[in-house]
């Protein structure tokens, strides 16, 4: 998969050594970013550049808070990635600075529209923004 994931992976498993035998597959989806499937379902999307890990249910539906919180996070991790100031992402991507501001801090959610605007304007694609399964 490239020896970048395969760091990566190996530094997921020296954050979470009791999950090692519960891995079933991983799989990069994003610049830093590593989705490991675990055999109890759940799976664990590890970013080695913040150094966090967030596990989720496959099967679990994700209530439009929670989701406005997961898609905040995931920006935010973009955002800094870019190098941007709020102005220049405001700019690029057509949002205003409240709105951007709204979307950082997890108290809204974008249009789809607003996500596709977002992914050019931060050079990333839409999943890594709202990839969540």
């Amino acid at each position: 998969m490239g020896r970048i994931y395969d760091d990566i992976y190996e530094a997921f498993l020296d954050y979470h050594p009791d999950l090692k035998r519960k891995v079933i597959d991983w799989y990069p989806v994003g610049k830093y970013e590593i989705l490991v499937k675990l055999s109890d379902g759940s799976q664990v999307l590890f970013d080695e550049a913040l150094r966090c890990s967030r596990i989720t249910k496959l099967d679990h539906w994700m209530s439009e808070t929670e989701w406005a919180k997961e898609f905040s996070a995931r920006l935010q991790n973009k955002f800094v990635e870019s190098g941007l100031s709020l102005d220049e992402l405001s700019i690029k991507s057509n949002i205003s600075r409240r709105t951007l501001s709204r979307y950082l801090y997890g108290l809204t959610y974008p249009s789809h529209y607003n996500v596709l605007r977002l992914s050019k304007a931060l050079g990333c694609s839409i999943h890594e923004l709202s990839y969540f399964n």
